[in-house]
């Protein structure tokens, strides 16, 4: 895939991206590249172009900012397109919080593990030692030494992660934190057909339903937890040691 710009000022930027500003836009272009060439093994190039070489709407924009400048000229409503970093951070936003303003039993059951009251929290933490017992066990109640938690009890000054993007939770730690990205593919996780999927990695069960009607996670009644994806995700806990209590020196 073949990208062109006539601004040799962005390809400059995303060339060195620690130099410049603006990095969380230049983050997300980088982000993107790599997820591109990742998953679909799609191999992105940018190019430069002149200006208004020959392309119309260019040229047709270019008229258009021009008339916007003139003395007297009415501003139109402007019809922007959000940003896709934009978007997820607000839907996150969002969820995050209409997770919390519910009754802490209640946000647990809803959003964590729908199949309770059942055997299989049993059956599931009788399967592993009592450290990852335990380390699964803050992964789920989400009452874990993440900033989202310390900030509640006052043990932190703030919530926000250390990455500046949004609050740590134990979803943005697994899944979304790019403090972690290599540890993540290290341990071939973003791989995984489910990953992203909180109940799921979480060994919870979860009434989501896809397109065509049926239950992504099965049966309620046939589901069973899926103990490799916990021992991997319990694996990238230990190995970020971000749940390790460190004393202050």
């Amino acid at each position: 895939m073949v990208l062109f710009t006539d601004s040799q000022a962005a390809l400059k930027s995303l060339a060195s991206p620690r130099q410049q500003s603006g990095q969380f836009i230049l983050r997300s272009i980088l982000d993107e590249v790599q997820a591109l060439g990742r998953i679909q093994g799609t191999k992105i190039e940018f190019r430069w172009v002149p200006a208004h070489a020959g392309v119309k709407l260019n040229e047709a924009a270019n008229e258009q900012a021009r008339i916007a400048t003139e003395k007297d000229s009415t501003p139109q409503q402007p019809h922007l397109p959000r940003l896709a970093t934009v978007a997820c951070r607000e839907d996150t936003n969002y969820l995050t919080k209409r997770e919390m303003s519910a009754t802490e039993k209640d946000s647990f059951r809803r959003h964590i593990d729908r199949a309770i009251p059942g055997k299989h929290t049993r059956t599931l933490y009788d399967r592993l030692s009592k450290k990852d017992a335990s380390l699964l066990a803050q992964l789920r109640t989400g009452k874990c030494r993440l900033n989202h938690y310390l900030a509640r009890i006052n043990a932190a000054q703030t919530e926000i992660c250390q990455c500046g993007r949004e609050a740590e939770t134990v979803r943005h730690f697994l899944f979304r934190c790019p403090r972690w990205r290599t540890t993540r593919n290290d341990l071939q996780l973003t791989s995984q057909p489910q990953w992203g999927e909180h109940s799921y990695w979480l060994g919870a069960w979860s009434d989501r339903r896809g397109h065509g009607g049926q239950y992504v996670y099965g049966e309620k009644e046939k589901w069973k937890p899926d103990m490799k994806a916990i021992k991997k995700i319990l694996d990238f806990v230990r190995t970020t040691r971000r749940l390790e209590w460190t004393p202050e020196v």
